[in-house]
C-alpha cells in the first residue's frame, strides 16, 4: 500500500484527495484482519484523514473505523460524529456493510435501520444499490429482511399508481428492445434473392421484428437462470469495496435522486456494476413492463406484415405484351397463379398459330393448280390452235400491266415461244407415254401438296416449342415468388410465436424468487 507521506511541519500537510481517502479506506479494509497494521500506523492515518481531508465524510468515517480498532472510543465517537454530519446515509451505510462483513449482525441492523430511515421513494441515491444487494444476496438478518421486503412492496405498490413514472420504465425498455431489434441480422437463408420489400416494411425489417421476442427470451433466460454466487465472505467484501469505489462526493460529480422503480431498471441494464442478484430482482419487478414493451414494439411489427405479397412479371413475346400480377400470403395459391399465366400465353399462342393454317387460300391454290393442269391438258392444244391471236393478245396485255410495254412485249415473246415448243412436244410425246404422264402430273401435284402442307404443319410444331419452352420460363419464375413467400411466411410465424413463449415466461417470474436466504443460497426460481 502506497501512502502519500506527510511533512514533519504540521501547518504544511499536504490535503488529500478523495481519490486518496479511497484508496486509504480500501487499503485498512483489505488488511484490518491481516494483523499487518500496527496501531502506531492506525494513529498516523487516523490523523492524517481527520486533518487533511475535510469534510469528507469517508475521511471522517474511515477515522472512526481506524479508532474504533484502536479502542479509542472518545476519538471514534467524535470522528463518527463529524461523519455523520458531512453525510448521514453514507456513513449508516458504510457501517453497516463494515459490520455485515465483521459478522455482527445486531450492530449491523441498528445501522441499516438508521440507514432505511432517510430514505424516501421518490428520492433516492444511487447507493441505496448496495443496500437492496445486500437483501438479494440473503445476507440481512431476518428482521431486516422482513422490514425490508414490506418497505418494498409499499414502495412498488404506491409508485404502480404514478402512470407517468411507469410509463418512463416501459419507455426505457421499448428503446432496449428497439436496439435489440436493430441488431438482428437475418440468417444466409433468410435473405431472399427477389423478395425484398412489402409496402410498409423492408423483409429485413419484418425478419427482425419476428426473430425479437426469441432473442429477448433467450437473454432474459440467461439472467434468470445463470446462478453462480461467490462465496459470502468474499461477495461481502466486493461489496463493501465496490460501495467505497464507486462513492462520488457532490463536488466530484453531480448528485442523481430517483424514484425507486427508475433505478431498478437502471441497475438491471448496469451489467458491469449490479450484482446479479440484484438485476435478476429487477428483472422480475420489471415482468409486466417488460411485457407490454415487447408487446408495443411486436404489434408495430404486425401492422407493418402485409395482407398479401405481390409479385409483377413483364410478359412479353413477338409483339405480345402484358404484366401479370400475382400475390400471395403463403405461397400456397402458386397452382392458381399457374393457371391465369397458362390463360394469357395459351390466347397467344392461339392467336399466332391462326396465321400458319391451311385456310381457303391454300385449298384454292391448290384448285387452280389442279383445275388449271387439266385444262392445259384438255384444252390447251385446241385454244392455241383455234386462237392463238386471242390468246397471245391476252398474255400481253397481263406481261405489259405487270412489267412494263417493253419487258412486257419481250417477256410475252419469249412465252409465246416455250409455250409453242410445250404444246407441241407434250401433245406428240403423250400420245406415245400418256401413263408416264399422268404419273408425273399425280407426283408433281402430290408433292407440292404435301410442301405446303408441311410448311405450315411445321411452323405451327415451331411455334408450340417456343411458347412451351416461354411457358416453362415464367412457370419457374412464379415458382421461385412463391417458395420464397412460404419460406418467409414460415420464418415469420415461426418467430412471431415465440410471442406467447415470452409472456409465459415473464407471467412466472417473481421477484422474491431471487432472493437468496441465509444458510440457505438455492433461490425459488421458476423459469
Amino acid at each position: 500500500m502506497t501512502w502519500r507521506r506527510q511533512t514533519r511541519d504540521s501547518s504544511r500537510t499536504a490535503l488529500l484527495t478523495e481519490q486518496d481517502v479511497r484508496t486509504i479506506a480500501q487499503g485498512l479494509l483489505k488488511n484490518m484482519n491481516t494483523g499487518l497494521l500496527t496501531a502506531e500506523i492506525l494513529q498516523k492515518r487516523a490523523e492524517e484523514l481527520m486533518v487533511s481531508a475535510a469534510d469528507y465524510w469517508l475521511s471522517y468515517g474511515t477515522a472512526a473505523l481506524i479508532y474504533w480498532l484502536a479502542d479509542e472510543q472518545e476519538k471514534a465517537r467524535q470522528a463518527l460524529q463529524r461523519a455523520l454530519q458531512a453525510d448521514d446515509q453514507k456513513t449508516s451505510l458504510f457501517f453497516f456493510l463494515v459490520l455485515l462483513r465483521e459478522k455482527r449482525n445486531q450492530a449491523a441492523d441498528i445501522w441499516l435501520a438508521r440507514y432505511l430511515d432517510q430514505q424516501h421513494p421518490l428520492q433516492l441515491a444511487s447507493h441505496f444499490q448496495y443496500c437492496l444487494e445486500s437483501y438479494t444476496d440473503g445476507w440481512l438478518s431476518s428482521t431486516m429482511r422482513r422490514q425490508m421486503e414490506h418497505m418494498l412492496s409499499v414502495w412498488l405498490q404506491e409508485q404502480s399508481q404514478n402512470a407517468a413514472l411507469i410509463e418512463a420504465q416501459m419507455q426505457t425498455w421499448r428503446d432496449w428492445l428497439e436496439k435489440e431489434r436493430r441488431a438482428i441480422v437475418p440468417a444466409e437463408e433468410e435473405q431472399f434473392k427477389i423478395l425484398k420489400k412489402t409496402p410498409k416494411a423492408s423483409i429485413e425489417e419484418l425478419l427482425a421484428g419476428a426473430h425479437l421476442p426469441g432473442k429477448v427470451l433467450t437473454s432474459l433466460q440467461q439472467v434468470a437462470t445463470d446462478d453462480a454466487p461467490q462465496p459470502e465472505e468474499e461477495a461481502q467484501k466486493a461489496l463493501l469495496t465496490r460501495f467505497i469505489a464507486a462513492d462520488r462526493s457532490e463536488k466530484e460529480a453531480a448528485f442523481v435522486q430517483q424514484p425507486y422503480l427508475s433505478w431498478l431498471t437502471a441497475w438491471y441494464f448496469n451489467t458491469e456494476k449490479t450484482a446479479l442478484s440484484l438485476r435478476q430482482y429487477a428483472m422480475a419487478v420489471a415482468k409486466d413492463w417488460i411485457r407490454s414493451a415487447a408487446d408495443d414494439i411486436q404489434g408495430e411489427t404486425i401492422q407493418k406484415f402485409p395482407d398479401s405479397i405481390v409479385f409483377y412479371s413483364d410478359l412479353s413475346y413477338e409483339g405480345h405484351t402484358s404484366t401479370l400480377r400475382f400475390q400471395t400470403l403463403d405461397g400456397k395459391n402458386e397452382r392458381e397463379e399457374l393457371q391465369t399465366l397458362h390463360t394469357i400465353i395459351d390466347a397467344w399462342q392461339k392467336e399466332e398459330l391462326r396465321k400458319y393454317r391451311p385456310g381457303w387460300s391454300v385449298f384454292i391454290q391448290l384448285f387452280l393448280l389442279i383445275g388449271g393442269g387439266a385444262c392445259i391438258y384438255s384444252g390447251g392444244s385446241w385454244v392455241w390452235e383455234n386462237h392463238p391471236y386471242m390468246l397471245l393478245a391476252g398474255v400481253a396485255l397481263l406481261c405489259i400491266i405487270m412489267a412494263g410495254p417493253i419487258v412486257g412485249l419481250i417477256i410475252t415473246a419469249i412465252l409465246a415461244g416455250a409455250a409453242t415448243f410445250l404444246i407441241h412436244t407434250i401433245a406428240s410425246a403423250y400420245a406415245s407415254h400418256s401413263t408416264l404422264f399422268v404419273g408425273a402430273g399425280v407426283l408433281l401435284l402430290a408433292g407440292l401438296a404435301y410442301s405446303t402442307f408441311y410448311s405450315i404443319f411445321q411452323k405451327r410444331r415451331e411455334l408450340e416449342t417456343q411458347f412451351r419452352q416461354y411457358a416453362q420460363e415464367e412457370e419457374n419464375n412464379i415458382c421461385r415468388c412463391m417458395a420464397e413467400a412460404a419460406d418467409f411466411y414460415d420464418y415469420y410465424t415461426k418467430g412471431m410465436a415465440q410471442q406467447q413463449e415470452l409472456r409465459d415466461f415473464l407471467n412466472r417470474l417473481t421477484p422474491t424468487d431471487y432472493i437468496r436466504y441465509r444458510n440457505n443460497t438455492a433461490r425459488r426460481i421458476r423459469v
